[in-house]
Formats: structure tokens, C-alpha cells, sequence
């Protein structure tokens, strides 16, 4: 249930006023999933919400109120941006006394987010009309925490600002509760790798709420000429910055991955023919060269006549989720494998058709150091030109050898300048267009590498992929 105050003060902002007001809300949002991915205790989760929310959300100040039900208190657990000691200076507690008649108090015992549009024209907050007028403070909003699904608290934000909160941002400041509501859970508990699991699944959704209007690149085939016109989106999100618009239909089809473009032709043609709606996911080359999963959907405009005149619709990146499902899907798999296999090659084929879901992976190994022997091993190899290196020396000048010794990832490109840790290495084999390792820890200690490369442009590359990598290296670690 949600209470919300409006006063006769509260007036709609314009358009452009509320899309900055979600941007920076989202940039404050995005901060708290990160954090609680990254934090391992309750003080440092409220600690950084706190700061996200008047560093990136603007609000200015935010607090975390903690109930104790024993004595009727609500004591501060976090804040921030309480410059003026605003807190300092008002009590609240859990009952129904005077001091308990606040937002955060009545968030916390009714269990409701509770807006308050205007603090000074209402009577049930007037302990603390004083206070909040010294410091600057027009509206608040407060939303109850919860953990094993009792209200233990309350988040807090204060705006300068009357009638700043409306049905978007309060929409998602009701989410972030329920995600920090989620954290507590799994901070009692759960491991932090289910945290970061559900944690990157409300951020993809606060993002789409955020972005779905915008990030969609709009495009128009106009079906007598043959050409097909896109707004900017597909040189903002898809890198296309060359592209002609309007383009033909040819240009489309050619940047549909080669496994997808049978079936989503088949699609195009069939709607055409038989009218209504399209709709279909594949992958589509960007103009870096990598392929981003989209949705593309689309309709048919008829004429008077009832043919065909133009199709009109939209296409979205679903990279972030696409991406996201095959990593929680990794972390699975990793643990099942590090489970079942009997031996270090089985578990490391298992490791490389977990990695081939995440990334090109056709030429995959895995260099392992003998720290006894100071020496360098190749126990699982796949290559599509080379068979698996004798054992040599660390420091014999290899790229494997200088990930272990760097304890780093290296990405290698024909771009990358060969100065510094770049410099005097070794390709062992086949030359390689694109070469990329990560190190594989045990502890604190590096005792091997993973490593993909590429031969030819159909494959290259990037930082995302180093990312992802790195992500399979440290859960197999974990495992």
C-alpha cells in the first residue's frame, strides 16, 4: 500500500524536467545494485546507498532508519548529506507517541511508502516543521525495508524541492527498497554470489524502465522505394555512425548474424505476406564488429487498398540481459563441474563449453604453473591450427607466462602498442589476430591462466570480453 501527500503546491514538471529527474535517479539506482553486488555487511550497504542517492540522485539527504520493536526506537543507521545535523535534532521512534508520527515511523509500523509533498502544510508532521525548514527540506519520501519479510526500517530522502516526488520516481525508489530489502536477506545468509545474481537482474529492469523509449532504434522500410530510414539510435547504441539513412533493406540483412538471417528473413516475408505483426530476437553486428542481441519488432502499414505500404518498428539491445542470463547460467554450470568431473581435463572441457556461451571460445586453453618446478603446463588445449606446447620455463617471454607472472589480464589486438607489459612477448604457435588471457587464482596466488584467441576478423576481441573471462576465471577459482 502506498500513502501519498499532495498538496495544493504539488504541480506536474514539464518533460524535460522529469526525464532528468529519472536520469539522475537511474545513475543513483545503478550505484545501489553495485553495491549490493560488492558490499559484504549492512552498514557498508546502507553506508553507500546513502551516498548514491544524494551524490547521483541529487536528493539532499538520505537516511537509513533501523526499528528496534523491544523499546519503540528508530535509530540511525546510515546517512548522508545531513550537513546541517537535521537528524541530530528530531527524535523518532516505532509507537504511536507524538515522535512516531513521521514518514519514516509510519513507513516502518504501517509497512507502506509514505510521500510527503509538502512537510510544512501538514499538522501530524509538525515536530518537525522547524528543523526541516532550517535545512532546506520541502518533501520526503520514505519506503519500509524489510528482511525475512518483516519491516526492520526505512529509507529515507529529502528534497529541497515541493512537489518533487511523482508516480516514476517513486515507482523506483520502491524497487530500490525491495532490492536493499533482498540484499538483507542474503546478507544473513546467502552467498554473495546469489546477490550479484538477482541484483544484475533488477538493474537490467531499472534500465529498461529508464531507457525503453529512448534506446530503441526506430526505423521505417518504405516498401515501393526500397529504403529503409533509422533514427539515431542506431548510431548511438549500435556504433553504425556510417551508415546512410535512409539505407536499403540489403544493409539490414547483411549485419544479421549469418545463423540468425534465414529465419528472421523467413519472418519479414511471411508478416508481409500475410499482414499483422512481427516480432523476433537475434543477433545484430555493431559497428565495432561484435554482435549485440536485439529484439526487433514491427507492423504493417496497408494502404486503401489493403497492400503493403511500409513496415515501422523498433529494435532494442538486449545485450545486458541476454549477457546476464548466460552468466547466471555459468555460475551453475562452473559449480556442477567443478562437482562431477573426475579429472582436470574434464573439468577444464567443461570450463571451455562454459566460456563458449559467453564468448567466441573455438580456440581455447589452459596454461597451469608448477610453482615446484618452476614450470609452465598445457593440460587442456584446443586449437584449430596448433597442437598443445611442451612444458617450458615461467619466464620464458610467452604471453601465458607473463599473465601468471603479471597476475593480470592481457587483451592483445593488432591495435594494442607493444610497450610496457605488451612489450618482447612471445605468441606460442600460429600467429594469432586477437589474443586474450586472465589469470587464475587459488587464494593469493596465481597458478595459471585462461586463454581465447582469434585468427581471422570474423572473431575479435574487446574489454567485455576480457570482463566476461575474468568473471569464468574467478568462479572457477571459487568452485
Amino acid at each position: 500500500m502506498l500513502r501519498v501527500v499532495m498538496t495544493a503546491t504539488t504541480t506536474a514538471g514539464d518533460k524535460e524536467q522529469l526525464l532528468l529527474r529519472m536520469s539522475q535517479l537511474h545513475a543513483a539506482l545503478s550505484q545501489i545494485n553495485q553495491a549490493i553486488v560488492r558490499v559484504r555487511t549492512r552498514e557498508q550497504l546502507f553506508a553507500d546507498v546513502c551516498e548514491s542517492l544524494v551524490a547521483f540522485g541529487k536528493f539532499k539527504m538520505a537516511w537509513v532508519g533501523w526499528n528496534d520493536p523491544s523499546r519503540h526506537t528508530v535509530s540511525v543507521a546510515s546517512r548522508y548529506g545531513d550537513i546541517d545535523g537535521y537528524l541530530d535534532s528530531v527524535a523518532a521512534r516505532g509507537d504511536d507517541s507524538p515522535e512516531g508520527t513521521g514518514p519514516v515511523d509510519q513507513a516502518i509500523r504501517e509497512g507502506a511508502s509514505r510521500v510527503l509533498n509538502d512537510l510544512s502544510q501538514l499538522a501530524d508532521t509538525q515536530p518537525w516543521h522547524a528543523a526541516a525548514a532550517r535545512c532546506g527540506f520541502n518533501a520526503i519520501a520514505a519506503f519500509p525495508l524489510r528482511m525475512d519479510g518483516h519491516v526492520c526500517g526505512a529509507l529515507a530522502v529529502y528534497s529541497a524541492r515541493r512537489g518533487f516526488f511523482a508516480g516514476p520516481e517513486i515507482e523506483l525508489l520502491d524497487k530500490a527498497a525491495a532490492d536493499i530489502s533482498f540484499a538483507l536477506d542474503h546478507l544473513q545468509g546467502e552467498s554473495l554470489r546469489r546477490q550479484a545474481e538477482a541484483a544484475m537482474q533488477r538493474q537490467n529492469e531499472l534500465y529498461q524502465l529508464v531507457q525503453r523509449a529512448t534506446n530503441d532504434a526506430i526505423w521505417d522500410w518504405d516498401l515501393a522505394s526500397g529504403t529503409l530510414d533509422w533514427n539515431e539510435t542506431i548510431r548511438t547504441i549500435f556504433g553504425h555512425h556510417d551508415v546512410q539513412s535512409p539505407s536499403g533493406i540489403r544493409w539490414w540483412q547483411d549485419h544479421i548474424h549469418p545463423d540468425d538471417r534465414e529465419r528472421v528473413m523467413a519472418g519479414v516475408m511471411g508478416v508481409l505476406r500475410e499482414g499483422g505483426a512481427w516480432t523476433d530476437e537475434y543477433r545484430f553486428r555493431k559497428g565495432d564488429g561484435s554482435f549485440s542481441y536485439v529484439l526487433n519488432r514491427g507492423c504493417v502499414v496497408l494502404d486503401d487498398c489493403g497492400k503493403p505500404l511500409r513496415m515501422i518498428g523498433a529494435m532494442a539491445d538486449l545485450t545486458d540481459r541476454k549477457v546476464g542470463e548466460q552468466t547466471r547460467a555459468a555460475l551453475h554450470q562452473i559449480s556442477e563441474a567443478a562437482q562431477s568431473a573426475s579429472t582436470l581435463p574434464d573439468l577444464f572441457h567443461s570450463i571451455h563449453e562454459i566460456v563458449g556461451q559467453l564468448l567466441p571460445a573455438r580456440n581455447f586453453f589452459v596454461a597451469l604453473h608448477d610453482a615446484r618446478k618452476d614450470q609452465l603446463t598445457f593440460p587442456y588445449y584446443v586449437d584449430e591450427h596448433d597442437t598443445a606446447p611442451e612444458p617450458q620455463k615461467l619466464d620464458d617471454g610467452t604471453l601465458s607466462g607473463r599473465v601468471i607472472q603479471l597476475g593480470q589480464s592481457l587483451l592483445l589486438t593488432p591495435d594494442t602498442p607493444r610497450v610496457g607489459i605488451h612489450q618482447e612477448l612471445e605468441i606460442i604457435g600460429t600467429g594469432s589476430m586477437d589474443w586474450l588471457g586472465v589469470p587464475l587464482k587459488s587464494q593469493s596466488r596465481t597458478i595459471g591462466a585462461l586463454v581465447v584467441q582469434s585468427y581471422s576478423g570474423d572473431v575479435r576481441y574487446t574489454d567485455k570480453d576480457k570482463a566476461l573471462l575474468e568473471f569464468v576465471s574467478g568462479q572457477v577459482a571459487a568452485a
